[in-house]
Protein backbone atom coordinates (compact mmCIF):
# COMPACT_ATOMS: atom_id res chain seq x y z
CA UNK A 1 0.00 0.00 0.00
CA UNK A 2 1.71 3.61 -0.57
CA UNK A 3 -0.58 6.80 -0.61
CA UNK A 4 -0.01 8.52 -3.78
CA UNK A 5 1.05 12.40 -4.60
CA UNK A 6 -1.84 12.69 -6.60
CA UNK A 7 -5.82 13.52 -5.33
CA UNK A 8 -7.39 14.11 -1.98
CA UNK A 9 -7.21 10.57 0.16
CA UNK A 10 -5.35 8.36 -2.60
CA UNK A 11 -4.35 5.10 -1.55
CA UNK A 12 -2.98 2.34 -4.11
CA UNK A 13 -3.94 -0.84 -1.83
CA UNK A 14 -2.59 -3.07 -4.13
CA UNK A 15 -0.34 -2.80 -7.92
CA UNK A 16 -0.21 -4.98 -10.88
CA UNK A 17 -1.33 -6.46 -14.19
CA UNK A 18 -3.81 -9.44 -13.85
CA UNK A 19 -6.11 -10.71 -16.13
CA UNK A 20 -10.00 -10.08 -15.41
CA UNK A 21 -11.18 -13.14 -14.60
CA UNK A 22 -7.66 -13.76 -12.20
CA UNK A 23 -9.18 -11.61 -10.15
CA UNK A 24 -11.82 -12.56 -7.31
CA UNK A 25 -13.80 -11.25 -4.57
CA UNK A 26 -14.70 -13.80 -2.32
CA UNK A 27 -17.40 -12.94 0.47
CA UNK A 28 -15.61 -13.11 4.48
CA UNK A 29 -17.36 -11.70 7.58
CA UNK A 30 -17.55 -8.11 8.02
CA UNK A 31 -15.17 -6.13 9.98
CA UNK A 32 -17.08 -3.02 9.63
CA UNK A 33 -18.11 -1.64 13.55
CA UNK A 34 -20.66 1.19 13.31
CA UNK A 35 -21.47 2.41 16.74
CA UNK A 36 -25.06 3.17 17.62
CA UNK A 37 -24.98 6.77 17.24
CA UNK A 38 -23.86 6.92 13.69
CA UNK A 39 -26.10 4.07 12.82
CA UNK A 40 -28.90 6.72 14.59
CA UNK A 41 -27.29 8.92 12.29
CA UNK A 42 -27.80 6.81 9.24
CA UNK A 43 -31.20 5.93 9.92
CA UNK A 44 -32.16 9.73 10.29
CA UNK A 45 -30.61 11.21 7.38
CA UNK A 46 -31.66 8.17 4.71
CA UNK A 47 -35.37 8.23 5.98
CA UNK A 48 -34.61 12.16 4.61
CA UNK A 49 -33.41 11.38 1.49
CA UNK A 50 -36.88 8.53 1.16
CA UNK A 51 -38.82 12.07 2.14
CA UNK A 52 -37.67 13.63 -1.56
CA UNK A 53 -36.83 10.07 -3.49
CA UNK A 54 -39.50 7.11 -1.76
CA UNK A 55 -37.93 4.31 -4.28
CA UNK A 56 -34.28 5.88 -3.78
CA UNK A 57 -32.36 2.46 -4.40
CA UNK A 58 -30.53 1.07 -1.15
CA UNK A 59 -29.39 -1.87 -2.59
CA UNK A 60 -26.86 -4.45 -1.18
CA UNK A 61 -22.95 -3.77 -1.97
CA UNK A 62 -19.71 -5.39 -0.95
CA UNK A 63 -17.55 -3.87 1.17
CA UNK A 64 -13.68 -4.33 0.81
CA UNK A 65 -11.70 -5.98 3.55
CA UNK A 66 -8.49 -7.04 2.20
CA UNK A 67 -6.46 -8.48 -0.53
CA UNK A 68 -4.27 -11.16 -1.01
CA UNK A 69 -1.94 -12.49 -4.04
CA UNK A 70 -2.72 -16.24 -3.70
CA UNK A 71 0.55 -18.62 -4.92
CA UNK A 72 -1.42 -19.58 -8.36
CA UNK A 73 -0.95 -16.13 -9.19
CA UNK A 74 -5.03 -15.21 -8.62
CA UNK A 75 -5.77 -12.01 -6.93
CA UNK A 76 -8.04 -12.88 -3.67
CA UNK A 77 -10.12 -9.31 -2.89
CA UNK A 78 -11.90 -10.28 0.28
CA UNK A 79 -15.61 -8.57 0.34
CA UNK A 80 -18.24 -8.50 3.35
CA UNK A 81 -22.04 -7.22 2.99
CA UNK A 82 -23.05 -3.47 3.38
CA UNK A 83 -26.00 -1.65 1.93
CA UNK A 84 -25.54 1.81 -0.10
CA UNK A 85 -27.57 3.80 3.07
CA UNK A 86 -24.35 3.28 5.15
CA UNK A 87 -21.78 4.71 2.41
CA UNK A 88 -24.43 7.47 1.24
CA UNK A 89 -23.74 9.05 5.05
CA UNK A 90 -20.68 7.96 6.40
CA UNK A 91 -18.67 8.74 3.48
CA UNK A 92 -19.21 12.20 4.22
CA UNK A 93 -17.99 11.74 8.09
CA UNK A 94 -14.33 13.09 7.98
CA UNK A 95 -11.31 11.67 9.76
CA UNK A 96 -12.58 8.05 10.31
CA UNK A 97 -9.81 5.07 9.85
CA UNK A 98 -10.13 3.45 6.22
CA UNK A 99 -11.36 0.34 8.25
CA UNK A 100 -14.20 2.39 9.77
CA UNK A 101 -16.04 3.17 6.31
CA UNK A 102 -18.46 1.11 4.96
CA UNK A 103 -16.50 0.71 1.72
CA UNK A 104 -18.35 -0.34 -0.97
CA UNK A 105 -16.44 -1.98 -3.82
CA UNK A 106 -16.55 -0.43 -7.46
CA UNK A 107 -15.04 -0.89 -11.24
CA UNK A 108 -12.94 1.69 -12.86
CA UNK A 109 -12.72 1.00 -16.21
CA UNK A 110 -10.22 3.17 -18.91
CA UNK A 111 -11.51 2.67 -22.00
CA UNK A 112 -8.57 3.26 -24.56
CA UNK A 113 -10.12 3.78 -28.12
CA UNK A 114 -8.36 2.19 -31.36
CA UNK A 115 -7.67 6.11 -32.20
CA UNK A 116 -5.94 6.70 -29.25
CA UNK A 117 -8.27 8.05 -26.51
CA UNK A 118 -9.32 7.77 -23.08
CA UNK A 119 -13.04 8.31 -22.54
CA UNK A 120 -13.95 10.50 -20.01
CA UNK A 121 -17.47 10.92 -18.69
CA UNK A 122 -18.66 14.44 -17.22
CA UNK A 123 -21.36 13.51 -14.24
CA UNK A 124 -24.93 14.71 -14.94
CA UNK A 125 -28.01 15.05 -13.45
CA UNK A 126 -28.79 11.52 -13.37
CA UNK A 127 -25.64 11.86 -10.86
CA UNK A 128 -25.06 12.46 -6.95
CA UNK A 129 -21.84 13.69 -8.06
CA UNK A 130 -20.12 16.43 -9.82
CA UNK A 131 -16.72 16.29 -11.96
CA UNK A 132 -14.95 13.78 -14.27
CA UNK A 133 -15.39 9.78 -14.43
CA UNK A 134 -14.48 7.28 -16.55
CA UNK A 135 -16.84 5.46 -18.53
CA UNK A 136 -17.86 2.14 -17.76
CA UNK A 137 -18.13 2.90 -13.65
CA UNK A 138 -20.26 1.59 -10.57
CA UNK A 139 -20.75 -0.31 -7.80
CA UNK A 140 -20.16 -4.12 -7.24
CA UNK A 141 -22.97 -5.09 -6.39
CA UNK A 142 -24.38 -8.19 -4.23
CA UNK A 143 -25.60 -11.06 -6.56
CA UNK A 144 -28.14 -13.80 -5.74
CA UNK A 145 -25.56 -16.66 -5.21
CA UNK A 146 -26.84 -19.03 -7.74
CA UNK A 147 -26.58 -16.35 -10.21
CA UNK A 148 -23.63 -17.76 -11.92
CA UNK A 149 -23.11 -14.87 -14.34
CA UNK A 150 -23.71 -12.51 -11.38
CA UNK A 151 -21.62 -14.50 -8.55
CA UNK A 152 -18.93 -12.88 -6.43
CA UNK A 153 -16.35 -13.46 -8.31
CA UNK A 154 -17.43 -12.40 -11.65
CA UNK A 155 -15.65 -9.07 -11.95
CA UNK A 156 -15.59 -9.46 -15.34
CA UNK A 157 -19.35 -9.16 -15.70
CA UNK A 158 -19.20 -6.09 -14.11
CA UNK A 159 -16.88 -4.44 -16.12
CA UNK A 160 -18.78 -4.85 -18.92
CA UNK A 161 -21.94 -4.44 -17.66
CA UNK A 162 -21.24 -1.00 -16.41
CA UNK A 163 -19.14 -0.68 -19.97
CA UNK A 164 -22.51 -1.48 -22.13
CA UNK A 165 -24.81 0.35 -19.43
CA UNK A 166 -22.71 3.36 -19.70
CA UNK A 167 -21.32 3.93 -23.14
CA UNK A 168 -23.28 3.32 -26.85
CA UNK A 169 -21.03 2.00 -29.41
CA UNK A 170 -21.42 2.09 -33.11
CA UNK A 171 -20.28 -1.77 -33.61
CA UNK A 172 -22.00 -4.11 -30.83
CA UNK A 173 -18.85 -6.14 -30.62
CA UNK A 174 -16.73 -3.18 -29.38
CA UNK A 175 -14.35 -4.55 -27.04
CA UNK A 176 -13.63 -8.75 -25.95
CA UNK A 177 -13.56 -8.95 -21.97
CA UNK A 178 -10.10 -11.48 -22.45
CA UNK A 179 -8.16 -8.18 -23.03
CA UNK A 180 -9.34 -6.93 -19.95
CA UNK A 181 -6.50 -5.96 -17.71
CA UNK A 182 -6.76 -5.17 -13.60
CA UNK A 183 -4.07 -2.34 -12.71
CA UNK A 184 -4.80 -1.56 -8.95
CA UNK A 185 -7.21 -1.30 -6.29
CA UNK A 186 -7.38 1.75 -4.46
CA UNK A 187 -9.18 4.27 -1.86
CA UNK A 188 -10.22 7.46 -2.29
CA UNK A 189 -11.74 10.59 -1.16
CA UNK A 190 -15.65 9.49 -2.35
CA UNK A 191 -14.69 6.36 0.56
CA UNK A 192 -15.13 3.90 -1.75
CA UNK A 193 -12.50 1.11 -2.79
CA UNK A 194 -12.11 1.02 -6.71
CA UNK A 195 -10.70 -1.72 -9.13
CA UNK A 196 -9.04 -0.15 -11.37
CA UNK A 197 -9.27 -2.04 -15.33
CA UNK A 198 -7.56 -1.53 -18.67
CA UNK A 199 -9.95 -2.08 -21.58
CA UNK A 200 -9.07 -1.58 -25.26
CA UNK A 201 -11.65 -1.35 -27.61
CA UNK A 202 -12.08 -1.38 -31.33
CA UNK A 203 -14.45 1.80 -31.75
CA UNK A 204 -12.71 4.88 -32.73
CA UNK A 205 -13.38 8.17 -30.25
CA UNK A 206 -16.05 9.06 -32.88
CA UNK A 207 -18.03 5.07 -32.79
CA UNK A 208 -19.06 6.37 -29.33
CA UNK A 209 -21.65 8.37 -27.19
CA UNK A 210 -22.76 8.58 -23.73
CA UNK A 211 -26.12 6.49 -22.79
CA UNK A 212 -27.55 8.23 -19.84
CA UNK A 213 -28.50 11.02 -18.59
CA UNK A 214 -25.91 9.92 -15.48
CA UNK A 215 -22.85 11.68 -18.12
CA UNK A 216 -24.07 15.21 -19.46
CA UNK A 217 -20.83 14.84 -21.73
CA UNK A 218 -18.44 12.64 -23.08
CA UNK A 219 -14.66 13.65 -23.12
CA UNK A 220 -11.53 12.43 -24.97
CA UNK A 221 -8.03 12.28 -23.68
CA UNK A 222 -5.49 11.74 -25.80
CA UNK A 223 -3.11 8.91 -24.67
CA UNK A 224 0.27 10.20 -24.78
CA UNK A 225 2.00 10.27 -21.22
CA UNK A 226 2.09 14.23 -21.72
CA UNK A 227 -1.77 14.35 -21.83
CA UNK A 228 -2.05 11.84 -19.16
CA UNK A 229 0.76 13.40 -16.26
CA UNK A 230 -1.23 16.65 -17.61
CA UNK A 231 -4.65 15.68 -16.06
CA UNK A 232 -2.74 14.02 -12.68
CA UNK A 233 -0.97 17.60 -11.99
CA UNK A 234 -4.01 19.36 -12.36
CA UNK A 235 -6.43 17.13 -11.20
CA UNK A 236 -8.87 17.84 -13.64
CA UNK A 237 -9.27 18.06 -17.43
CA UNK A 238 -10.47 20.84 -19.46
CA UNK A 239 -10.86 22.90 -15.92
CA UNK A 240 -13.37 20.00 -14.47
CA UNK A 241 -12.64 18.00 -11.38
CA UNK A 242 -10.86 14.72 -11.85
CA UNK A 243 -11.99 12.59 -8.18
CA UNK A 244 -9.27 10.45 -6.80
CA UNK A 245 -10.25 6.97 -8.53
CA UNK A 246 -9.92 8.97 -11.78
CA UNK A 247 -6.26 9.65 -10.86
CA UNK A 248 -4.99 6.66 -9.81
CA UNK A 249 -6.50 4.47 -12.90
CA UNK A 250 -4.21 7.33 -15.32
CA UNK A 251 -1.56 6.84 -13.11
CA UNK A 252 -1.57 2.83 -12.71
CA UNK A 253 -2.17 3.46 -16.82
CA UNK A 254 1.16 5.02 -17.21
CA UNK A 255 2.87 3.42 -15.24
CA UNK A 256 1.87 -0.05 -17.29
CA UNK A 257 2.43 2.27 -20.66
CA UNK A 258 5.90 2.51 -19.51
CA UNK A 259 6.56 -1.13 -18.25
CA UNK A 260 5.06 -2.25 -21.76
CA UNK A 261 1.97 -3.90 -20.36
CA UNK A 262 -0.08 -1.87 -22.67
CA UNK A 263 0.64 -0.99 -26.35
CA UNK A 264 -2.17 0.71 -27.84
CA UNK A 265 -3.22 0.06 -31.11
CA UNK A 266 -2.45 4.47 -31.50
CA UNK A 267 -0.55 6.55 -29.35
CA UNK A 268 -1.05 10.22 -29.53
CA UNK A 269 2.42 12.49 -30.15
Amino acid sequence: MRKSQYGKELLLLWEGWRDVEEVQLVPTPSTLLIEDELQEKIDAEWAKVLETDPDKYDGLKWRYEHVHPDDSGKLLVYVSESRYSQHSVVRHVQNQPIGFYPNPISANTIQETSDGYILLGVRGRGSDQKGLCLMGSGFVERREENDTSKKPGRLGYVVQDECLRETIYVNKESFDMNDARVMNLMFGSNHDTSIGVYLPIFATHNQVSVASDEHSDLLFLPNNPASIQSVLNKESYKGIPAPDHLLGSLESYLINLEKGNITPKYQHK
